[in-house]
């Protein structure tokens, strides 16, 4: 089996990343070594802060919110757009939760609730 040393990144979690590390290589090339770095969908960072995932999330569901405001100005019924949100919307902001809600200071869980605020509003 090859290895595509483009595609993989190298991400130290503990307090060893201050230190100099040596630097992987492969056969080929380095491995380049990354503060953080987006795997299945979650944003993980060396610090394991979950910022750069929540604003993330949040700028996904603003466009999300968006589209909703639209349908709901053109008249779509409430049910529709509960649709729309419990298909769309919601998705993007429970997507792997059991994750790293747990873990969120307490701006960033009001961050989320916020955003689910404006959609009950909406």
């Amino acid at each position: 089996m090859q290895i595509n040393s483009v595609k993989i990144k190298e991400i130290i979690l503990s307090p060893l990343s201050k230190t100099n590390l040596p630097v992987l290589k492969t056969s080929l090339e380095t491995i380049q070594r990354v503060s953080s770095f987006k795997l299945l969908g979650v944003h993980v960072a060396s610090s394991l802060c979950w910022s750069i995932h929540i604003n993330g999330i949040a700028q996904k569901a603003a466009t999300r919110l968006y589209l909703l405001k639209q349908l709901k100005r053109s008249g779509l019924s409430s049910g529709h757009l509960l649709y729309y949100n419990t298909s769309v919307t919601r998705p993007v902001l429970e997507y792997c939760v059991n994750v790293w809600y747990y873990a969120l200071s307490k701006n960033q869980s009001q961050h989320i609730e916020r955003i689910q605020k404006r959609v009950i509003h909406i």
